[in-house]
């Protein structure tokens, strides 16, 4: 993996809940000298320069972690810690002990992140009485990397080792460029279409489909995860910041995307088949109506629609996850996938890893998106678009090909 080594006067790992600003100071633990902090995050692995941790929030205390049980309060000093999994409320001390808190969830923290201060020198113009003159001055630039984006925090090249080898155990894999995450779909077979005679015409016949092993991605490709490829940002809701799904782009643009990532990390990447995706948004097959919940009274919890999206994007994440721990598979945008539109493609018999029509003008896109209701944010509501279409609504997820 690349490490991308900084210099840097401090670091921080921030972790400031809503009070900050009402009056709750922060506080700062110390730290011995010299020490380094390795996070794995949605840009890929920094090495960083570790001053101390300053924290009010949720399991990241000033001293360590901390969280309660019902044997009672545990505290775990920062010096003992090996490596934290955020996203998988986890982590394990250099005792080889682990523990589990839901307080260590990204959820939990959510204006939390860490802090990198560059001190840098530059020149500058001044304004003198004859003539103006260049001085150098010493300036703090200050990079922020959301605990929402943090995949893992190590205290040691080995430590983050084994967090790379205990996240590979849950089946999960990174993108060393993109820090985009990956999880492993184990494969199986399930009812395809809608039993429940509810869902629109083309979703009706009903097709016992079986897939083979994929890795999918956590989470919808983000704005700065394009920018990081392509150098540019198409979304018409950059307002939203680099955390959320990047929209406006045509098929096609995504495939250009496709060609880039796999020059710079020579990984084959390709968008689902519309069955991959079907069954990954079901949490594996199960019958599932929307990714995560049949209630439609819980439809809020899982994802953004027209009833709680404020009619726009949000950050990637900031819903619960389906049950093989995918997020946004129901709304905030809706997802090209890789296959053309067949309405009547349900009636054919193709069981194993079926492709997809052979021919059709339009592209299939699924899960809905933040302008939709409960009914079409639905995991077997079935839309399609032409290729070459833009739309503010529609992103993508990837997945990954091999092991």
């Amino acid at each position: 993996m690349h490490f991308r080594t900084v210099i840097a006067v401090s670091l921080f790992l921030i972790l400031v809940c809503a009070a900050v600003g009402k009056g709750r100071a922060e506080t700062a633990a110390p730290q011995p000298a010299g020490s380094t902090i390795f996070i794995v995050h949605d840009k890929g692995t920094e090495e960083l320069p570790f001053d101390g941790f300053r924290t009010i929030c949720a399991g990241y205390g000033p001293e360590g972690v901390k969280y309660a049980t019902p044997a009672g309060q545990v505290n775990v000093a920062w010096k003992d810690v090996q490596y934290i999994l955020p996203q998988w409320e986890e982590g394990r001390s250099l005792a080889g002990a682990t523990f589990r808190t839901d307080a260590l969830r990204p959820a939990a923290c959510a204006n939390g992140y860490v802090r990198r201060i560059d001190r840098k020198t530059v020149k500058v113009n001044v304004k003198g009485k004859k003539k103006n003159k260049v001085v150098e001055k010493v300036v703090d630039e200050e990079a922020r990397f959301p605990l929402h984006g943090i995949h893992i925090i190590a205290f040691s090249r080995e430590a983050l080792e084994a967090g790379q080898r205990a996240l590979e155990q849950k089946g999960v894999r990174f993108d060393p460029q993109t820090g985009m995450e990956f999880v492993l779909i184990k494969g199986g077979c399930f009812m395809r279409g809608d039993s429940t005679e509810e869902g629109e015409e083309n979703e009706r016949s009903v097709q016992r489909v079986c897939l083979d092993d994929f890795f999918m991605a956590k989470y919808e490709v983000t704005q700065d995860q394009w920018h990081t490829v392509m150098n540019a940002d198409p979304s018409g809701n950059k307002a939203c910041g680099a955390s959320c799904p990047v929209e406006n782009m045509t098929w096609y643009d995504v495939q250009d995307f496709l060609r880039l990532l796999k020059q710079r990390t020579g990984r084959s990447y390709r968008l689902p088949t519309e069955a991959e995706w079907e069954y990954a948004a079901r949490s594996a097959g199960r019958n599932e109506t929307w990714a995560g919940t049949n209630s439609e009274s819980s439809v809020g919890e899982v994802a953004w629609f027209s009833g709680n999206a404020d009619g726009r994007t949000h950050a990637v994440g900031a819903k619960s996850p389906n049950g093989v721990g995918l997020y946004d598979m129901s709304g905030n945008v809706a997802e090209w996938t890789a296959d053309r539109y067949d309405k009547d493609y349900y009636r054919s018999n193709l069981a194993k890893n079926p492709p997809g029509p052979e021919s059709g003008d339009h592209r299939v896109s699924r899960g809905g998106s933040f302008r939709y209701g409960p009914e079409k944010v639905r995991t077997g509501f079935r839309d399609h678009d032409n290729p070459r279409t833009k739309n503010t609504a529609l992103g993508f997820r990837l997945v990954l090909e091999g092991k």
